[in-house]
């Protein structure tokens, strides 16, 4: 080889070489100094919110800007990866949120997040005092709008349920201790304290079907949210619904169950307190598919899970009071894996 050979085969490794440092200090330089795109975060709040705004602040900000109402409008909005957030006031929002156009959501990896930021959602209401009926016996008696499912409150809390059993020298009326109430033929009936009047008493019913309704979305995530007093479900997600997660949620003292899922839906539930939902914790119809981990079910009413369609797994599931029994299994079926029952049936208080 000439030297006039080396000299170029020199110069065009210096030239390669420098290349190869040009090319990796402009990669350096894109990974070092790339912003990464920040995550889009929708604001919603059903009682001061207004769907003519753009979702991009927690108040009304002018110029179009503030939370917007509905979660219908909250999911048109949200891009994969997006997180709605309920704005939380303290305040519980007596109404229920609802997605009923299906193919909303995220995508595989970037779920949309709803939020709850601890909000709750209230479907109980007050009862005026002239819906109820003397029946005498310290005994009053009203029948609801919405028969199927019932719930009754006293201060806040579910009231003592009991079967309907007559009085033995008054069959025209249950049996009933002070305070407790029972339904039949759907006729809600409550005993007052003797002496007492059924304007002394604060009672309430539900008066909202569902608390989050999700129909058909895919790759959801709900999280930090309570749903109580409504008179189906706290929760319901049916349809053709895929990769949808709840988390650290609260579903109580409603009248059907904390959480409904129904169709074909897939669904995670992940560390949520269930409670007194009247007549069970999870209802199941269709062919969903349910996988409960590290929940606790503390029951309280007729069942634990109704699996009237599809299969429901418990994984360390922490497994409370039912009146009736533990899983009542209609065309479905309920595995346990690893779970831990406290409580027992017969009267609903665990005894």
């Amino acid at each position: 080889m000439t030297g006039s050979e080396g000299t170029l085969k020199l110069d065009q490794g210096r030239g390669i070489f420098r290349q190869a440092v040009s090319f990796a200090l402009v990669l350096l330089c894109s990974v070092a100094f790339a912003v990464p795109a920040r995550a889009q975060v929708i604001y919603l709040n059903p009682a001061a919110g207004d769907d003519s705004f753009d979702g991009s602040s927690r108040r009304p900000m002018g110029g179009g800007r503030g939370p917007v109402r509905s979660l219908r409008r909250a999911l048109e909005l949200a891009s994969p990866g997006a997180t709605i957030r309920l704005v939380n006031s303290d305040v519980p929002y007596v109404a229920g949120l609802a997605s009923d156009k299906p193919g909303r959501g995220g995508t595989p990896g970037q779920p949309v997040v709803i939020d709850g930021d601890g909000a709750v959602l209230l479907g109980r209401m007050k009862l005026p005092p002239d819906v109820w009926r003397y029946m005498g016996n310290g005994i009053y008696r009203m029948q609801p709008f919405r028969k199927g499912y019932y719930q009754l409150f006293l201060d806040g809390k579910p009231a003592e349920f009991t079967d309907y059993r007559p009085d033995p020298e008054n069959p025209e009326i249950p049996a009933l201790k002070p305070l407790q109430w029972t339904v039949r033929d759907g006729q809600v009936y409550f005993r007052v304290k003797p002496n007492s009047f059924i304007n002394d008493y604060a009672l309430e019913y539900p008066g909202v079907g569902v608390g989050l309704d999700l129909f058909g979305v895919s790759h959801v995530v709900v999280r930090n949210l309570t749903a109580e007093g409504f008179y189906l479900d706290g929760i319901v997600v049916h349809g053709d619904s895929r990769d949808v997660r709840i988390e650290s949620a609260t579903l109580r003292y409603n009248a059907r169950a904390g959480l409904g899922v129904g169709g074909t839906s897939l669904v995670a539930v992940v560390g949520t307190r269930f409670l007194d939902n009247r007549f069970c914790d999870l209802y199941t119809y269709g062919i969903p598919r349910v996988n409960l981990l590290r929940c606790q079910l503390q029951g309280g009413g007729d069942y634990i899970v109704s699996a009237r369609g599809g299969t429901v797994r418990l994984i360390d599931c922490l497994l409370g009071r039912y009146r009736r029994g533990r899983f009542e299994e209609l065309d479905g079926m309920v595995q346990v894996v690893r779970g831990e029952t406290t409580g027992s049936g017969g009267d609903g208080k665990g005894n």
